[in-house]
Order: C-alpha cells, then structure tokens, then sequence
C-alpha cells in the first residue's frame, strides 16, 4: 500500500476540554525521518494522548497552549510548548512556521461561555486552515465535533448550532486546496483505548455512540501515514457487536468526498465551488462560426491563484434575503411573473449588484466581488478549448437559450423553458462543477467595455480603463440564439440598465485579505 511519506515539519492538533486517560500504544511506520509536532490545545482531553502517542512514535512535539508555562508544569518539558490562540490569528503564522501536517479538533466545550460554537467551532478552524495554507501545510486532519450525533443529540442541545458551525468549518476545509481527513467521533468517554472495536464508517450522524478518547487519538495519529485516508471525511463509531477486523484497513474502504471544493460562508450565503489556477486561451479563432472581432486576438491568460465562484447565478431567494436586512438591498426586483425562489435574480442592474456584494462582505468578513472577464471564461470553459463547455455545437440539453434563429420561440430537448428563465442547476454543470455559465441570464462581469483584447491584463485581473460606464456581459442568455451563448462571446450594457435577460455570478478569492 502507498504510504503517505512525512518529511520534517509541523502537525498541529486542537483538542476538547481536560482530563486524564492511558494513550493507545501506536507505531508509525514508514517514516523516512522524524518530525516536529505541534498539538495546539494539548492540554485538552484528546490533545493529551495525542502528544503521548506521537511522543511514543518518535515525533518531536511541540504543544500549542494558551498558557505555556502552566502546561509545562502539568505535563512536562519532554514537548515544546508555544502560546497561541485559534481565536487570534495574529499569533498563528510563528506558531505553523514550518508546518507540515494538522490535526485539529477544537470545538466549544463550556455550556453558556462567552465563546460561541460561531466563533470556535467556525472561525477557530477558519483561523488554523488559513494559517496551514499559509505555511504551506502538506496535510490537515479535522477532528469534527459534527461526531456521529443529531441535532437532538446532548452535544447540539447544549451548544446550540454546533452542527450547523462545524459542517461550516468542514466546508471551508474540503474547499481550502489543502490534502484533508475529516473525523467524526461520537461522544467521547474515558477509558484505555482499544476496549471497544473501532470502526470506521461513512454516513452522516448516525448518533447515540461514544468513542473512547484514547481511539480517537490513535485514528488521527494515523491517518498521517495513510495516502487512503487523504480527501476523506468518516464517522469513527465503537461497536462490539459488529468490529471491524482492523480499522486501519477501513481507510481503504472509505469513498472520497463528492463534494470536496465546495464551501458556503453563511446559511443565505451562495455556495461557492473553488477554481483551480491554470493557464488558458482567451477568446476565440476567427474561425469559429459566429465569432465578431471583439472576441480577439486571442492570448495566454494566467490564472496564477485558485479563487471562488458561485455554483449557481445568485437567485431571488439569495436576493431576498439580502432585502431583509437594512442598508443594503432597497430594491426589489420584479420576476416578470416567472417566480423566485431559485430562478436567477433578473432586473438588478450594477449598482445593485454592488449594494448585495458590500451585504455578503458584512456578513461574511471576505471581499465578494463579479469575477473579471477572464476569470469568467476561463471559469466558463471548464478547462476545455471547445465553442462551448460541453462541445462545437449548441445542444439544448446543456443549457437554457432561445431558438436556433433570433430570438425567441420553442425549443428542444431538456431546455423545456420558452422564453423565460430556468430554476438554477437545471441542467448538468462544466468540468469545474459549475452550473449555468452558458445561457439562463447574461452575467455582468467587472470589466469596463473595451472593444478588442489588445493592452489586456494577462494576468486574469479584471481592465479597468475603458468605457466604464458600460461594463462586460458573458454566457448569453433564456433568449439568446446559440452564437451567443459561446464561451467567447461578449457584450456590454450601460450599468443603469435593469433587464429580465441579466443577472449575475459572485466571486471571492481564498486568502483573506
């Protein structure tokens, strides 16, 4: 089996609450040579097994506590001990310098406390994934405090919104770009590890069973040198009736997660699917039917940073919610009588799309924006060269746009919505998991109109210079006649101009700012 090979560095893991318990003898194999440890919260309850059982297996460890003195006086100077904070992350990036694996599993332990499961089990965990992918981490490995319980379960009672916070945080974390294990343990108990079987199994909150602490600490220890645990996200169950043979095999068994690259920053927030960073060709060959000279010269675009967009066109119920709070959304658009719900927002024009993308910066603390023209069609092409995401030619079972001719009229296939809108996900997404980039509704990008590509950023940044009153619209929409709903084809509208053919997409890069 290919091991997941360690070199020198850093692993940090976060822990539950205090307590005494016998760690789980462990041995760590393969390792071409030691490494440096970091346990952050190693004076909780998991967090002291931890640092025994990487001791045992040969690391150095280093602890991260609030209190280094104090946590060298209760558990000895056989650990390096640093003070930060997961709450402050300005006293992360010395405490990940030279960072090579994470394991974390902080969470909000004291009913009532001033340390909401918000703050702790979300931004806590935010805190440390920006702080790995900083340093440049190799592997993060998520004790979630999610467990295998539901939302009647003691642990949400007593925390109110601790599961909706943690999926939140393990969101964010499939979505980072960082290689991942996600674990899920059931309430946990005292007791020396290994009295009951451990099994591994993947489902989402079968609740009701608790894991002995020091098992816990013996899974995560061990999925650092285990490739099968890598994109992973499992629940970690204790069953005599029905043991695995041996539970390390069981990261074999395990499916990776079908939704990894994906986060949403808040319950009304749009789910955002990241992008990888790549190189493309913008534009289109004069070749291609339906081209017009504004879609060139074509040249090399780079995408240098993976960056976030919006799965789906923000839609009315995503709009609507924005309305209800004060001073942001004032205007309410109307539907033309298609519906709301999940239909793309239509008749918003720039300076309302504006008024949403300062909404969501509120709510969420990250800077939403459009995404530039570039970012657009590299995001629209899917990593593909072809006239549109799925092929060199129209295919109404792809997308939602008029007739063959101009410009209304019926249609075919799956596209079963004449002349008006299609609810968002109606039909299957590009390459890069995103939905409707082709048809539905025009999407405003941030670029300011310019005629040709010539004196354009290469660098997929949004231009700026040109005719700023208008800005660039992309993908064609319910009425557009398939040359316009061409990965290449663009066009402008004055930013005052409100249309039921017009809507948008948000973006957000992944590094705070």
């Amino acid at each position: 089996m290919l091991r997941f090979l360690l070199s020198i560095g850093i692993l940090l893991f976060c822990s539950w609450g205090a307590g005494e318990t016998r760690a789980q003898e462990l041995t760590v194999n393969d390792l071409p040579q030691i490494e440096r440890v970091l346990v952050a919260g190693a004076t909780g309850r998991v967090g002291r097994v931890a640092i025994a059982d990487l001791n045992k297996a040969g690391f150095l460890v280093r602890g991260m506590t609030r209190n280094a003195v104090k946590a060298q006086q209760d558990l000895g100077d056989a650990y390096e001990w640093v003070e930060a904070d997961a709450l402050n992350a300005a006293t992360l990036p010395a405490a990940f310098e030279g960072v090579d694996r994470v394991i974390c599993t902080i969470g909000v332990s004291t009913p009532g406390g001033t340390v909401t499961p918000e703050m702790l089990n979300y931004g806590g965990v935010k805190n440390l994934i920006d702080a790995a992918k900083a340093a440049g981490v190799k592997q993060f490995v998520f004790i979630s405090s999610i467990g295998v319980s539901h939302r009647f379960h003691l642990l949400n009672i007593t925390f109110d919104n601790v599961l909706y916070w943690t999926r939140q945080a393990e969101e964010y974390l499939r979505a980072s770009g960082l290689n991942y294990s996600i674990i899920r343990p059931g309430g946990l108990r005292e007791g020396i590890g290994g009295r009951e079987a451990v099994v591994l199994e993947q489902g989402d909150r079968k609740g009701g069973r608790h894991v002995i602490i020091a098992d816990v600490a013996a899974v995560a220890v061990s999925t650092l040198n285990n490739a099968d645990a890598i994109g992973k996200t499992f629940e970690m169950l204790s069953d005599e009736s029905q043991p695995q043979a041996d539970w390390r095999l069981g990261f074999k068994l395990l499916e990776p997660d079908p939704n990894a690259g994906e986060f949403q920053d808040c319950a009304e927030c749009p789910r955002m699917v990241v992008v990888p960073s790549g190189e493309f060709i913008m534009g289109s060959p004069e070749t291609e039917p339906g081209r017009l000279h504004y879609e060139g010269p074509q040249r090399k675009v780079t995408i240098t940073e993976p960056f976030a967009v919006g799965k789906f066109e923000v839609t009315f119920d995503e709009w609507d919610a924005c309305t209800q709070e004060e001073g942001f959304c004032e205007h309410v658009p109307g539907d033309d009588g298609w519906g709301r719900g999940n239909r793309p927002v239509i008749n918003v024009n720039w300076g309302d799309m504006q008024s949403y993308l300062r909404w969501l910066a509120v709510k969420t603390g990250y800077n939403y924006r459009l995404l530039s023209e570039a970012e657009w069609e590299y995001a629209a092409r899917g990593g593909g060269t072809k006239t549109y995401s799925w092929g060199q030619l129209p295919n109404h079972n792809k997308a939602n746009f008029g007739a063959e001719t101009c410009c209304s009229g019926w249609t075919e296939g799956q596209d079963i919505w004449q002349d008006q809108t299609a609810p968002v996900g109606s039909f299957p997404p590009n390459k890069f998991g995103l939905y409707d980039m082709l048809g539905n509704v025009y999407e405003r990008t941030a670029d300011c109109w310019n005629p040709t590509y010539v004196n354009a950023p290469l660098d997929g940044s949004a231009w700026l210079e040109g005719d700023c009153s208008a800005h660039v619209l992309r993908g064609g929409s319910w009425i557009s006649s398939p040359e316009f709903v061409r990965a290449a084809e663009r066009d402008a509208y004055n930013g005052y101009y409100r249309a039921n053919v017009m809507g948008f997409r948000v973006a957000r890069d992944l590094q705070p700012d």
